[in-house]
């Protein structure tokens, strides 16, 4: 999903086209993360949407935590980190 690409830091925004760039998805993706809620804030310019910057990369580092957990079982499959289940000892 993101590709760790930079977010030029001149910048202090991004329209959705960019973010998409930068997370390595469609543009399609970033309206679906818009209406669930599930992207990084924006707020609107007109009739254009908008992210700043430091908030998109918050986002994105917190994406990246979440993502990269490997079974490290037989199955090696990878998933987030979310659906583990902390065990003591």
């Amino acid at each position: 999903m993101l590709d760790g690409s930079a977010v030029d830091e001149s910048r202090t925004s991004l329209s959705s086209k960019e973010l998409a760039a930068f997370a390595g998805v469609s543009l399609n993706t970033v309206e679906q993360w818009n209406q669930q809620g599930s992207g990084p804030p924006y707020y609107w310019v007109g009739n254009h949407i908008k992210y700043r910057v430091s908030h998109v990369q918050q986002w994105s580092r917190e994406v990246r935590a979440q993502l990269a957990a490997v079974c490290s079982s037989e199955c090696g499959r990878t998933y987030r980190r979310d659906a583990f289940t902390e065990v003591e000892g």
